[in-house]
């Protein structure tokens, strides 16, 4: 609407200056006249009225009444703009067009009847009509503008069908605006249309109605019923976005996309969705805390991040066999207890069925090819996860309850009950975040990484194990996790840490425990240095998977000599883990020259994953 304040001004610019007369042309063949005794405005003549003309402007507060002759064809641009005391309007019944901001703000006219005559209402042409609250439209308009009632007082709106095109925030703001009924030559409801309408209640859309744009209905708070057309194809971005009454719509079959928070805060209780839909946008019905079920009629889909987060009431999904992506959080917070997916789904998103304490178990099948993280972080009861053996890409391996990446051994996805198998060699981001219930966990093997938030709100978790392979520990890896009350690291080199791995309480109160002669080496580590109390004791053999090693002598001054089972390379490295000897092994003994090596403690490495500390004297 402001766009087209410039112009408004102009017109009165342009005639304040005029003598003033009571009476003149306004058209090639059409003259006024304003009868001061009554208030009467009066165009006559044949033909179109002049743009950006308004001679009466002397008297334009004191017009109360218009009447627009029969044979006038079209109001001018702006002509009656800004008139406060015009109240009644009487249109005739040659009149073709209604120009752009023709009756802009004029906040006093009541009704306006236009006649069948009528093809096209201009942008703006009664925006900010306040009161304006009986609207009649006649049927062969085929245009309504840009904002053309936006803002005013209209009750109930019939839209005929002989309209095809609708106007951006053509109704836009309506506040006592409570019924629409949209005709069924009208392609598309666009940006707006019908946005913060407070008071509507019922909408019935036209089958001829292809796409619903942007915050057409955006906060018609007190919309209960929608009725849609059965040529739907795409609802836009917020379209009905908190519309916290809608309880009820059902969607057709010809319906493909649904916009980005097209449904946000709708109080809808069930739905079901067609075997055309394809699309399902970021938010879409995020906040839908009523809805309780959701079907989909094997509909060939991807759902967005967010798209159904927070329905607090969501216990039942029926996927049908189509669906294909379920993206980033996309069921979080949401009480569903079993999954079941098809064997269409391709791609699972980080956090898709998150925060969730009903869920129980998660089956993975063999269609899924791409898995972007913890597809379940703070589900505190999950306790059975399953990949199917055919899945090329993850498994469960060893039935340890959990997803790994197959090919890098990445373990994703873990819960209370899982069982690290040792071949795992890294945790991933956020792979066991939120398992509160987990009070203990053993991270060895081949574990050389745990990743960022790993551990991240185990609340319950009093014990760790931090296995002989760990190099580098991401940052926040046990955020959170105040309860923790006893750490071994058994690695001979402190593991790389990132900032707050720990918390600084568990970094007072804990007793960290590291292998015998290392604990300089964590008191000048970074991170590991906050511990206030730093333990050493033996490793126990069994935890490390230390098959029977002897080293002697030890301390030495020129050669070790090494015996171990299956013995195959040898490695020595600096307390820093720089490797300085590598060798290989012909047998279960062998001898080492040492004689080079400065005096110190080193880390005598066998098979690259027992280790052994050794002096050099």
């Amino acid at each position: 609407m402001k766009r087209h304040l410039l112009a408004v001004i102009a017109i009165m610019l342009m005639t304040v200056a005029a003598k003033a007369q009571t009476s003149g042309q306004c058209g090639d063949d059409l003259t006024w006249n304003f009868d001061s005794s009554t208030g009467t405005l009066t165009i006559s003549g044949t033909g179109d009225m002049w743009d950006g003309v308004c001679p009466w402007w002397d008297y334009y507060h004191q017009v109360t009444d218009l009447v627009i002759g029969n044979s006038v064809t079209s109001t001018g641009a702006g002509a009656f703009a800004n008139h406060p005391n015009l109240t009644n309007v009487t249109l005739g019944n040659s009149l073709i067009s209604i120009g752009e901001y023709s009756f802009i703000g004029c906040t006093k006219m009541l009704s306006v009847e236009i006649p069948n005559s009528v093809l096209s209402i201009g942008d703006e042409a009664f925006c900010a009509c306040y009161q304006l609250c009986d609207v009649t439209i006649g049927n062969s308009v085929t245009y309504i503008g840009e904002s053309a009632f936006e803002g005013c007082g209209v009750t109930s709106i019939v839209i005929p069908n002989s309209v095809i095109t609708l106007g951006d925030s053509a109704f836009y703001q309506c506040g006592e605006l409570e019924s629409v009924v949209i005709g069924d030559s009208v392609i598309a409801i666009p940006e707006n249309a019908f946005g913060m309408c407070g008071k509507l209640k019922s909408v019935t859309i036209g089958n001829s109605v292809v796409s619903i744009g942007g915050y057409a209905f955006l906060w018609c708070m007190k919309l209960e019923n929608v009725t849609l057309g059965n040529s739907l194809e795409s609802i836009g971005e917020m379209a009905f976005g908190d519309c916290i009454n809608l309880k009820n719509i059902e969607f057709p079959n010809s319906l493909k996309t649904i916009g980005q928070e097209a449904f946000r805060n709708a109080e809808l209780e069930s739905l079901t969705f067609g075997n055309s839909l394809v699309y399902i946008g970021r938010s879409a019905f995020e906040g839908s805390s009523r809805l309780k079920s959701l079907t989909f009629q094997n509909s060939p889909c991807t759902i967005a991040k967010s798209a159904f987060s927070y329905c607090f009431a969501l216990q039942s999904v029926e996927f049908g066999n189509a669906i294909g992506s379920i993206d980033t959080l996309a069921f979080s917070d949401c009480p569903i207890r079993l999954l079941e997916f098809p064997n269409s789904l391709v791609h699972l998103g980080d956090g898709a069925f998150g925060f969730n304490d009903e869920l129980r178990k998660i089956t993975i099948p063999a269609s899924i090819t791409s898995i972007d993280g913890n597809v379940s972080p703070y589900c505190n009861y999950l306790e059975e996860i399953i990949v199917d053996a055919n899945n090329p890409r993850y498994d469960s391996r060893d039935n340890c309850n959990a997803i790994i990446e197959t090919e890098t051994n990445t373990l994703i996805t873990g819960c209370r009950t899982t069982s690290l198998p040792y071949s795992v060699e890294v945790i991933g981001r956020e792979a066991f975040a939120g398992a509160r219930m987990l009070t203990s966990i053993d991270i060895v093997g081949q574990v050389n990484t745990i990743g960022e938030y790993a551990f991240r709100d185990c609340t319950y978790l009093s014990d760790v194990i931090i296995g002989d392979h760990v190099e580098t520990i991401g940052g926040q890896a046990f955020g959170s996790d105040y309860n923790i009350r006893e750490i071994s690291c058994h690695a001979v080199i402190p593991p790389v840490c990132t900032d707050d791995v720990f918390e600084q309480e568990v970094e007072v109160l804990a007793n960290l425990y590291v292998p015998i002669g290392c604990k300089e080496a964590y008191e000048t580590s970074p991170e590991w240095m906050n511990f206030l109390n730093i333990i050493e004791r033996p490793v126990d053999v069994n935890e490390t998977s230390l098959a029977a090693v002897s080293i002697s002598p030890n301390p030495a001054t020129d050669f070790i000599n090494i015996t171990c089972e299956n013995m195959k390379s040898i490695e020595i490295l600096s307390l820093e883990g720089k490797i300085i000897k590598n060798m290989k092994a012909s047998s279960d003994k062998t001898q080492i020259d040492i004689s080079d090596l400065n005096s110190g403690v080193y880390i005598c490495r066998i098979n690259g994953e027992k280790i052994w500390k050794i002096i050099k004297k």
